[in-house]
Formats: structure tokens, C-alpha cells, sequence
């Protein structure tokens, strides 16, 4: 993308004022998205496009409600219209291109895009946080403060300002504040979708899944008509197996939503894959094609189950989208190069597809490092260590309660089956593979020697040393509350 140089801000430069019709629309999208109903503040501005064709801030309004929804290309598609043929733009829509960029990491491009504007609007607050994220990813957290503190200065009690400083902090590795920060951001009447967003990512890499759960509970519970929460704890049910009620709590933010947010409809197809009802994810992930055509991972995944031929809709789409490979992100990179492997094994173009596979396999290795030696080490303790004879000398007695039934087997082998077998009786609740084991055994002590898993956030605090007993009764007392 090329420079873009700007005209001067509005409220420096003689500009037409916006007409009656146009500030109506105008108003009636920003209440329908002040209420989280985008796809309603969508359809209200293209409508209004139709009746005032070329109308500047209809088309910077509607690449704002691009940017909420992280519909970045769209965005950024939308806001490139309004340059001349000299790359000038008006302000706001440069500043909304800036926007677009820095969702899709592409910081360079927008420091260069910002450099100037900071000298036309010195206090524009949307500019200097822009410019101090462009910062952070450069690491250069000193000039980041000093466009902090002048935001803040601009304006201190602004919720984008505050989720910014939250980011710094975490990046000179001071969580405590960060998170006061966040929560403060989030634990209001209207969440700052952002922060919810950051604040999870940043527990998570701590292995904090059980507080954000907690945390989440609290939260919708306080404001159960935000979507923000429950969309929250769905992931968090997902992602820890719990089929059932990660379901339910999706679903009821899709009907929230509507049909604009393909990030709903994404974890709905995530979580029906994991439940075995693969046509019911496929239906999913073509929702999240046909509202975002650019989404790496939907495209993999809707490939795996696909069957490629040449001229089909979906291999074309898969081909268009690779034409940007190489401005994707890393880990959007090793989706691609998947999808790509899949669509050509199936049309029989394999030593292409092999080269897919191996470019992506090597691009993974980069981004997800696994550590063998670590791994092997663990088993080999494990072996060791937990078998008939140790388990035997424990010196309390597992936990007696009867309601758990474990399907044990190798991947493949039919164990989801079984599952779904059993479960559909009335009496039987499918639980699905849940990811709470490891969480209960994290710390236990097996014969004189703690185990630490390492990638959860532990059922029991290691100085209590829980015992066998204690540690089944919590994971019965779990699995009984999803049932």
C-alpha cells in the first residue's frame, strides 16, 4: 500500500457541513451500534449509501463498523476509496486506514501513514495511540510512555487510552497494574471489547483459564445483556472441552449479534467439529467465508472436510486469498500453506501439495516450538513413577464418588462414538473431552515427587499439597456442574 498523505483535520480545513439526511443515518447507526446490533448499523449505512452515493462520512462510518467487527481488509479496502490520485484522503479517513492497518499487524505501513498526521493534530488521541502501538511493536517503549502521557493528558478517563497503557505494562512485564487496568476497562456497564479481548490473551499466556472463567461468571452475571461476556465464556467452555454449554452460551450471543459477527460463527464450527458434527461445522464455517473470505484459519479447516476440484467456488476462493500470503501474518501463513497442501492433494497436483505441507510444517516449527527433550523427559518420569506399585503406597485412597465413566483409547479408534452412544440415553450426560484433568493433577504429589504439568493453571495451590481424594472429589464436583 502507498503512502497516504492526508488533508488537514476537520476542524481546520472549510468542509461541507453534513447534510440533514446524511447526520440521520449517521445518528441511527451509531445508537444501533452503541447497542452492539452491527449487522443492524451496517445495513443502515449501506442503505443510506444507496440514497447518498459517494457520501464521505457514510463510507468513513462504515469502515468504522468494519474495524469493531475486525473486519481489518474491508476496512481498509473501504478507507483507500476516498484517496485522490495523489494519495491525499481526509484525516478521518486516514486515521481509520491507520486503524485497519495496526488490526492487521501491519505497523509499518501505518507509523508512516501517522508520521504526518501527528504534525497536523498533535492532540488527536486516535493519532498518538496509533503511533505509540506502532512503537510497542518497534520495542521502543520509551517513545510509546511519551505518546501515552500525551494522550492522557488529551484525555484521561478515555477507555482506548487506558487499554493502551494496559498493553505497556505488559510488554515491560508489569501484569498486576495491566490487569487493574483492563478490569477497570471491562467491569462496566458498556465492556471495552478490546480490552476483553487483551486481558484474556494476556491470562491465558499465563495459564490463568480458571480465573478468567471466574472473572467472566462474575461479569455476566452482573451485565448478562452484553454480548461481550457470554461470547467470553464460550470460548473459555469450548476450549475446555464443554460441549454442551459452550453451545449454548455461542448461540445465544449469535442471536445477540445477528448475522454480522463471523468470530460467533467461527468458534460455533471450532467447537461442532470437536463434538463430531462435522456437517453442522461446515455450514458454520461457510457463514464465516461468506462474511469474511480472508479468514486463514475458517479456510483451512473448511478444506480438511471439503473434496477440491478445479473451478469449484471454494478452491477459487482459497487461490484468491493466497495471492496475499506473503502479507499474512505467521501463523495465518502456516493455515494457507495447509489448505493449500489439502486442495491440491485432491486434484492430484501432489508434489505441489507436498511442498505446501513441508513450508508449512517448517513455518509451524518456527511459531509453535515444541520441546521434545522436556516432552520425553516427562514420560519417562511418568513411567516411573506412576504404576500399580507407587499408586498402591499412597497414604489416602482416591475419591469414591461413582459419576464419572472414562472412555479411554488411541486417537481414531471410535472413542467419540462411544461417547455419543452412551450420552444419547436420558440419563447419561456426554461431557465431551474435557481439558479439567490436567488442571486437578497439576502439583500431585506421586511418590515423594510433585508433578508439574506446566501449560494450566492448577485446581490446588502447591503449598496445599492436595491428596488423591481431594483432587477427584473437585473433578466429580466440576463434571456434575456441567450435567
Amino acid at each position: 500500500m502507498s503512502q497516504a498523505v492526508s488533508e488537514a483535520p476537520r476542524s481546520a480545513q472549510q468542509r461541507a457541513p453534513t447534510s440533514p439526511a446524511v447526520r440521520q443515518i449517521l445518528d441511527r447507526a451509531a445508537e444501533a451500534e452503541k447497542q452492539s446490533r452491527f449487522q443492524e448499523a451496517l445495513n443502515i449505512i449501506q442503505a443510506g449509501l444507496r440514497e447518498n452515493r459517494g457520501s464521505v462520512e457514510l463510507i468513513i462510518a462504515l469502515g468504522h463498523v468494519h474495524v469493531r467487527l475486525k473486519r481489518f481488509p474491508e476496512a481498509e479496502a473501504l478507507y483507500a476509496r476516498l484517496a485522490d490520485k495523489d494519495g491525499k484522503m481526509p484525516f478521518h479517513a486516514a486515521v481509520g486506514l491507520s486503524e485497519a492497518l495496526i488490526g492487521q499487524q501491519k505497523f509499518e505501513p501505518a507509523r508512516k501513514l501517522l508520521t504526518p498526521l501527528i504534525k497536523q493534530a498533535p492532540n488527536d488521541v486516535t493519532v498518538l495511540l496509533g503511533l505509540a502501538r506502532c512503537a510497542m511493536h518497534r520495542k521502543e517503549l520509551v517513545d510509546a510512555e511519551k505518546l501515552l502521557n500525551a494522550a492522557e493528558a488529551k484525555s484521561s478517563n478515555n477507555l482506548r487510552v487506558r487499554h493502551e497503557r494496559a498493553r505497556l505494562l505488559l510488554e515491560k512485564k508489569e501484569h498486576a497494574e495491566a490487569f487493574a487496568l483492563l478490569e477497570k476497562n471491562i467491569d462496566r456497564k458498556e465492556p471495552h471489547g478490546d480490552s476483553i479481548d487483551l486481558w484474556i490473551d494476556a491470562l491465558k499466556a499465563q495459564k490463568r483459564e480458571l480465573y478468567i472463567r471466574e472473572k467472566l461468571q462474575e461479569w455476566h452475571k452482573r451485565h448478562p445483556h452484553r454480548p461481550e461476556f457470554l461470547f467470553g465464556l464460550g470460548l473459555t467452555y469450548s476450549r475446555a472441552g464443554e460441549i454442551h454449554t459452550g453451545r449454548q452460551a455461542l448461540e445465544q450471543v449469535g442471536k445477540m449479534l445477528g448475522d454480522a459477527n463471523y468470530r460467533v460463527f467461527y468458534e460455533l464450527a471450532v467447537l461442532e467439529r470437536l463434538a463430531g458434527n462435522i456437517e453442522k461445522s461446515q455450514k458454520y464455517l461457510e457463514r464465516v467465508l461468506d462474511l469474511k473470505p480472508n479468514h486463514p484459519a475458517a479456510i483451512r479447516t473448511y478444506g480438511v472436510d471439503h473434496k477440491y476440484q478445479y473451478g469449484d467456488k471454494w478452491f477459487a476462493m482459497l487461490n484468491t486469498e493466497a495471492a496475499n500470503l506473503t502479507g499474512m501474518q505467521p501463523m495465518d501463513q502456516v493455515q494457507m500453506h495447509f489448505g493449500l497442501g489439502k486442495a491440491f492433494d485432491d486434484v492430484g497436483e501432489l508434489e505441489t501439495a507436498f511442498r505446501h505441507y513441508a513450508i508449512g510444517g517448517m513455518k509451524k516449527k518456527k511459531v509453535d516450538k515444541f520441546d521434545e527433550q522436556t516432552s520425553h523427559r516427562v514420560f519417562e518420569i511418568m513411567k516411573k513413577l506412576v504404576n500399580k506399585e507407587t499408586i498402591s503406597k499412597a497414604s489416602t485412597e482416591g475419591c469414591l464418588d461413582e459419576t464419572p465413566v472414562f472412555i479411554l483409547g488411541m486417537p481414531r479408534s471410535g472413542t467419540s462414538l462411544m461417547e455419543q452412544i452412551l450420552s444419547s440415553h436420558p440419563d447419561i450426560f456426554g461431557a465431551g473431552e474435557l481439558k479439567h484433568m490436567t488442571s486437578a493433577l497439576e502439583n500431585i504429589d506421586v511418590a515423594g515427587r510433585r508433578f508439574k504439568l506446566g501449560d494450566v493453571e492448577p485446581a490446588f495451590a502447591y503449598d496445599l499439597n492436595a491428596n488423591y481424594r481431594e483432587r477427584g472429589q473437585w473433578y466429580a464436583d466440576m463434571l456434575k456442574s456441567l450435567a
